[in-house]
């Protein structure tokens, strides 16, 4: 169990006994029983409160006091309010578009160094025409090397098929 959830649930523990303690003081109406202990006390009141029946109907003149808010002439707005109402949302809004405007750019720089390296890895910045093969220049020794690996290969074909060399097994 970890450190931290040996705490909370001690902690839990000590809140449902707390729970506990001030419902049972709130059943029997034994409120001495809480004066040492903080912490039921403050669960005593929320017993208490929860003990206690909501009102059954609306107020007798709530419609009375309704019908006088909404006839009620509106507070005149001056304009320097007005203004400042303006400004502070054109504020908010600026600052979501920031929000917004920043990882979108910080994504584009990096999609753009993203594709700069593909370009380079395909050779894109070689000096030259560009075509999708090229060769390597070969030296002198590497083209008689080739050459006599082409020779050897074909004599072993015209060996194989004219019965010269044995079978593979």
């Amino acid at each position: 169990m970890n450190t931290n959830e040996f705490e909370r649930s001690a902690l839990d523990e000590r809140e449902w006994q707390a729970q506990e303690r001030a419902r049972i003081a709130a059943r029997t109406g034994d409120g001495a029983s809480l004066a040492q202990d903080p912490l039921a006390a403050r669960y005593r009141r929320v017993a208490d409160a929860l003990r206690t029946p909501l009102p059954d109907a609306l107020p007798a003149d709530f419609a009375a006091r309704m019908a006088q808010i909404v006839q009620a002439p509106a507070a005149p707005v001056d304009a320097p309010l007005g203004e400042a109402r303006f400004e502070s949302g054109l504020m908010r809004g600026l600052i979501g578009v920031f929000a917004l405007a920043g990882p979108v750019v910080l994504s584009s720089l990096t999609e753009v160094e993203e594709r700069s390296l593909a370009l380079e890895v395909r050779a894109f910045g070689r000096p030259g025409r560009r075509h999708l093969l090229w060769q390597t220049p070969d030296s002198a020794a590497q083209l008689v090397a080739r050459a006599l690996l082409l020779l050897l290969l074909i004599g072993l074909i015209v060996g194989r098929l004219s019965g010269a060399l044995p079978p593979t097994p």
